[in-house]
């Protein structure tokens, strides 16, 4: 879990050209970020899968860019998207089944 926060941080801080919408749209993109990386980890969970993840990644930029305004910093879109997908991780990361890790 620690793994997928931090993943998440720099997935979303890797981003910085969303900075440029202001300080508080790029924060709630960077905690949306850490929210779906902890939802691809549960979906990689005892696979680690790149495909997985490239195609995971393809998919939330297509989904991102055919519904939400990304290009005029829309913090009002973001942020409904972002209490969607916390809600998805955390119902994710509860009914998640727990399986060991490989080599554990």
């Amino acid at each position: 879990m620690a793994s997928a926060l931090i993943v998440g941080f720099f997935w979303g801080t890797w981003h910085l050209d969303y900075f440029s919408d202001g300080l508080l749209f790029y924060a709630v993109f960077v905690a949306t970020a850490i929210c779906l990386s902890v939802i691809m980890a549960e979906m990689i969970r005892g696979v680690s899968s790149l495909a997985v993840a490239g195609v995971f990644h393809w998919l939330m930029n297509l989904g991102i860019l055919m519904l939400l305004n990304f290009a005029n910093g829309e913090l009002t879109e973001m942020t409904v998207f972002a209490v969607s997908v916390a809600v998805a991780a955390v119902v994710v990361r509860c009914f998640a089944k727990r399986s060991p890790r490989p080599g554990a």
